[in-house]
């Protein structure tokens, strides 16, 4: 039974090396990095919207405004990760 133990403890090293090693792996944990060090940014405004105010409030000319806000982090994570992708898709096709 502690042969299959340390067996098993030795492939999950093994595997943990071999991920450690893999540069998909590091990229995308740089870019995990990157959008946890960004969270404590807030958010970022993408568009303000003003439409007339609904009912009775609308007929006398009052206005109703939205904001559409966007976390940092996921802003950072999304442009990393579609990025990678290009890079790697241009790999790809240059057979690298």
């Amino acid at each position: 039974m502690l042969d299959i133990v340390k067996a098993a403890g030795n492939l999950v090293q093994q595997a943990a090396g071999d991920l450690a090693q893999n540069n998909d792996a590091k990229a995308i944990g740089t870019i995990g990095a990157a959008a946890s060090a960004a969270g404590s940014l807030g958010s970022v405004t993408v568009a303000t919207v003003t439409t007339s105010a609904p009912g009775i409030l609308g007929a006398i000319g009052l206005t109703t405004t939205s904001v559409v806000a966007l976390p940092v982090a996921g802003v950072v994570a999304v442009t990393g990760l579609a990025g990678y992708g290009v890079y790697k898709g241009v790999q790809a096709a240059k057979g690298n």
